[in-house]
């Protein structure tokens, strides 16, 4: 099966006036969504972030996922994962390229006659029922730490394994399409190494706090979802690294973060969950697995 993904591009020149960017391949005379095949070791977020800024110009902010769509290519079946990004810049001037030579802003209903296949049409439906006008907030779980039983300190201390450190230097590449703008980390070591990998990487700092750790936890079990009540008051999209299952109890500080964990799953080492809200009330919530670290000898 052939791998790519891909964006619906969008604008709000004036209020309540959206606008989705469509491009034209020369190649194929078609009228499309900013898309393209994975490339070796890339993540489907990855592929769609790259495919947006090489193919429009433009670097966007994601929003939720909008699923996918198969069909038919040269006889092999292939899968596009999509996800809604909004265009930070007011403008950029669009410079044809070696697959797109025409990209042009329309409403809704222009790009559904534009569109030239109904599986665009499809994800041009889901975008326009889905909530826009979100920020995200995004649970870590640090990744993967040298196993307790092989470790001789303090648990607090316990830092990243070989694989743990691999895993935090790459989970960056599948962050920085968010705009986060803070990140938070419990002060245990695993989680301020995960989470310094990251902040470096998006030249941010890191906000390290007691109230984070499990330690603090098994003495006050409300800390950490106090914590995220604070945060929730504000409009910025931030990044909190912490333990399982301390991360599961901080959805508490949600509206509705009770129900929404019941159908979640648990966090493994260096997952994580994309928390798209407005306000205190989730509408959306991406699960991404831990970046795959392959094993030599």
């Amino acid at each position: 099966m052939i791998k790519a993904a891909g964006v619906l591009l969008w604008r709000e020149r004036a209020p309540m006036q959206v606008e989705v960017a469509l491009i034209h391949r020369r190649a194929y005379d078609d009228w499309t969504f900013p898309k393209g095949k994975s490339e070796p070791g890339e993540s489907y977020l990855q592929t769609a972030y790259r495919e947006c800024i090489e193919e429009t110009g433009f670097t966007p902010i994601f929003g939720g996922h909008l699923g996918e769509t198969d069909y038919k290519y040269d006889g092999e079946k292939k899968r596009v994962f999509y996800w809604m990004a909004k265009a930070i810049q007011a403008d950029v001037a669009f410079a044809p390229n070696a697959e797109v030579d025409k990209l042009f802003w329309m409403s809704a209903k222009e790009a559904r006659h534009f569109l030239s296949y109904h599986e665009d049409r499809d994800i041009l439906r889901r975008f326009m029922r889905a909530e826009r006008h979100s920020q995200v907030m995004i649970f870590l779980r640090h990744a993967k730490a040298i196993k307790r039983d092989e470790w001789l300190g303090e648990d607090s201390d316990r830092p990243l394994s070989h694989i743990g450190q691999l895993q935090s230097s790459r989970i960056a590449a599948n962050l920085r399409m968010y705009g986060v703008e803070e990140v938070h980390s419990s002060d245990a070591i695993r989680c301020l190494d995960t989470a310094r990998a990251v902040a470096d990487s998006l030249r941010l700092d890191v906000n390290s706090s007691d109230k984070l750790s499990e330690d603090y936890y098994e003495r006050d079990g409300n800390a950490a979802a106090e914590y995220i009540d604070v945060l929730l008051n504000r409009s910025r999209n931030v990044i909190i690294c912490g333990h399982h299952p301390i991360l599961q109890d901080m959805l508490l500080a949600f509206d509705n973060g009770k129900e929404c964990g019941k159908s979640l799953e648990k966090l493994s080492p260096a997952d994580y969950w994309v928390i798209h809200r407005v306000g205190r009330r989730i509408v959306s919530v991406d699960s991404v697995p831990a970046p795959v670290i392959e094993k030599t000898n």
